[in-house]
């Protein structure tokens, strides 16, 4: 019987081979690589167990599983068989039979310590992703009881520990790695991690320094050490690391986030200097123009944020910037260009998500709101896990006075965040609306319970209001104007006056608010809260003296039409095809309720790259397909620059090369969906489609 834990182990002893792989856990995935290694080496497999293995390197798994099966019937005690089989369902995430392969796979190994322990460690593997936390820390415990200085094992235990918050224990284990490993800068980064996370910022830098001289590329590290410089009161050295970090990696998402937030009032200045300083070292780069933009964004400065954007278009015509573009002119009330840039945000990259949300706001300051509702909800079809869609949604119904549809999305919004304060205090609000008070009771005893922190988002003081407890209510709200000054608050604040009926302190506000940039006028003329001021001429004078640029641009603006367009489908051989024009080619494509992507055969891309319709930058990386029989294929993901179907348009649509040369063109349902609310006539031929104009 072939002894395989014992052989992968033995074969990782080998030096290049740890070189490659550095110091990754032994995963099932992993399992496969080691197994095809001792094949290579032994060469006593049979040729189902390496045409299995050749076939799972090319993620080939359902041909693999077919040489596997027949393996097993041969050799239903091979033990190699049925690691190899745990590896196949767990690619598949098919859990279960992959732990039930390891058992039948360590029943029949040879028994000794590498080989029990590792098949804890690969069970634990197992159940980690299944999310089942307890019962996989339990099986590595079992595998470093056996083998305690193993470091895979303590480096995977230390990985959970550090994921689950049990920050002391994944510190202990990571330094006993450490004791045996000493100048390895992962366990350098991941100990200062630990010490920032517990707000021992000192010893972090010291532990993140280390990592930085042993590995001088690590972005991740001077982003960590950022972070503690930060706390420390180090501003300087905090913006030092977070720009050498996007130095090393551009792509880095957090850095930037990090270098806005340490731009506060007394550090703004010095921050936009370092800031312009790469600006002129590396003048051909978007990053560096976009980050300053952000800054002014950020600081309320929007004139300023526009001018700056607009280089950075120059630089990279992109579309993140073109959104931003869009929200700095609807923050400053000019919504004709607000509107303008959001649309080139759509037309190059019709699944842009906050692009939907972003127009349905503008929509909304036009007083448009079926237009804005339609907007947001497009927004929901994109990105359906994001709760703020639902509070939008509701927040509209609302002020048109559909209740019910308001209370159900806003609860859809407060189950995907588990009780958010300013999502329950919006259904409070709702349910007084409909005469529901102890209802409404229930939502602000619950914000109160929970939002006890003074802090910017706060909203504890209208649950206390509407609760009856104004005076506990006006003293946290004194705090919040003294600690966060601006137009939030005060807009925040003239409505809570106008709810007491305290109209002088209410307009008061009204006024400070419009003075320091508020511009949501829509808002203001629909907002219940502000209804006790609404007919004074005082708060009729204000909101005319600021909204006279914006009413101007309302007359001028041709307001978006909800229209339908209809495509034609030709019945061919028991299936429906659509003509559609693909960058400049004709083609008819099969249209396939149950496909979740657009798919092309093999014939079709090289006829396409042979006369210039793709270019090889237009070609991704491998994907999985889904058919619509269900089956799962492998493909390679290209980027259709133009889709036209009818009279629309789609830019930039993912779509997959099926390696197989007789696989029809298929179109989606859901890609044609991104177009807008789609309806298939089967009598008539016909798919409409609803859109916006």
């Amino acid at each position: 019987m072939i002894d395989f834990l014992l052989s992968a182990i033995l074969f990782i002893t080998n030096e290049t081979f740890k070189t490659k792989v550095m110091r990754r856990f032994i995963t099932i995935a992993f399992l496969a690589v080691l197994t095809f290694s001792c094949i290579q080496a032994r060469g006593k497999d049979s040729y189902e167990i390496k045409r299995a293995l050749e076939l799972i390197q090319d993620k080939e798994y359902d041909k693999a599983q077919e040489f596997l099966d027949k393996e097993l019937k041969i050799h239903p005690q091979k033990a190699k068989a049925w690691a190899i089989q745990a590896y196949i369902s767990q690619n598949n995430k098919d859990y279960g039979n992959a732990l039930k392969s390891l058992d039948i796979m360590y029943k029949h190994q040879r028994k000794n310590k590498k080989n029990t322990s590792y098949y804890y460690a690969l069970c634990a593997e197992c159940y980690l992703l299944m999310n089942d936390t307890t019962r996989g820390l339990d099986h590595l415990n079992r595998a470093i009881a056996i083998l305690p200085k193993d470091t895979d094992f303590l480096e995977k235990r230390a990985e959970v520990f550090l994921a689950t918050g049990q920050y002391d224990k994944s510190y202990s284990d990571y330094m006993k790695i450490l004791n045996m490993k000493k100048y390895d800068a992962t366990l350098y980064i991941r100990l200062g991690d630990i010490c920032q996370r517990q707000t021992r910022y000192q010893e972090g830098e010291e532990y993140l320094s280390q990592a930085i001289q042993l590995r001088p590329s690590s972005s991740e590290a001077y982003y960590l050490r950022g972070i503690c410089h930060l706390h420390d009161g180090n501003i300087d050295k905090a913006l030092d690391d977070a720009i050498q970090c996007l130095a090393i990696d551009e792509d880095n998402t957090d850095a930037p986030r990090f270098i806005i937030n340490c731009a506060t009032d007394t550090s703004f200045i010095k921050t936009c200097i370092k800031i312009r300083k790469q600006m002129l070292e590396s003048p051909t780069k978007r990053l560096w123009t976009s980050i300053l933009g952000d800054l002014y964004f950020q600081h309320g400065d929007y004139k300023q944020a526009i001018d700056t954007y607009q280089k950075a278009r120059e630089i990279d015509d992109n579309s993140d910037t073109d959104y931003m573009l869009s929200a700095c002119f609807d923050n400053i009330g000019e919504l004709l260009d607000a509107m303008k840039y959001c649309n080139m945000v759509i037309e190059k990259d019709s699944s842009y998500a906050l692009s939907y949300y972003l127009r349905s706001s503008i929509f909304y300051d036009l007083g448009e709101m079926d237009s804005s509702i339609c907007a947001i909800n497009k927004y929901i079809e994109i990105a359906p896990e994001d709760a703020s869609g639902y509070y939008k949604l509701a927040f509209l119904n609302k002020f048109i006075g559909r209740y019910d549809d308001a209370v159900d999305k806003i609860t859809d919004a407060i189950t995907l965040t588990k009780d958010y304060a300013p999502y329950l205090m919006e259904r409070g609000v709702i349910y007084e609306k409909m005469g529901k008070k102890d209802l409404a009771l229930q939502d602000y005893a619950s914000v109160i319970k929970t939002d006890t922190v003074l802090e910017k988002s706060s909203i504890r003081h209208f649950a206390l209001l509407r609760s009856g407890r104004e005076q506990e209510a006006v003293t946290w709200l004194n705090k919040m104007v003294v600690m966060f000054p601006g137009s939030g608050i005060y807009y925040d604040a003239a409505c809570f006056y106008s709810i007491i009926n305290d109209s002088k302190t209410a307009i008061s506000y009204l006024k400070e608010a419009l003075n320091n940039g508020y511009r949501e006028f829509a808002h203001i003329r629909n907002d219940f809260d502000l209804d006790n001021i609404r007919k004074l001429p005082e708060f009729k004078e204000l909101i005319r003296s600021f909204t006279t640029p914006v009413n101007k641009q309302q007359k001028k603006y041709d307001a978006p039409k909800i229209e339908t367009t209809s495509i034609p489908m030709i019945s061919v051989g028991g299936v429906y095809k659509v003509p559609c024009n693909v960058n400049g080619l004709n083609l008819d494509f099969i249209f396939d309720t149950g496909s979740s992507d657009i798919s092309i055969s093999s014939i079709e891309a090289r006829f396409m790259l042979k006369n210039g319709y793709l270019t090889m930058n237009d070609l991704g990386g491998t994907s999985k397909y889904m058919t619509a029989n269900g089956d799962i294929v492998n493909g390679t993901e290209v980027i259709l620059s133009n889709m036209k179907i009818g009279n629309l348009i789609l830019k930039k649509v993912k779509a997959s090369v099926i390696d197989n040369q007789s696989a029809p063109l298929l179109l989606g349902q859901s890609v044609l969906s991104r177009l807008g609310k789609i309806e298939v006539d089967n009598n008539k031929k016909l798919i409409n489609i609803t859109y916006t104009k």
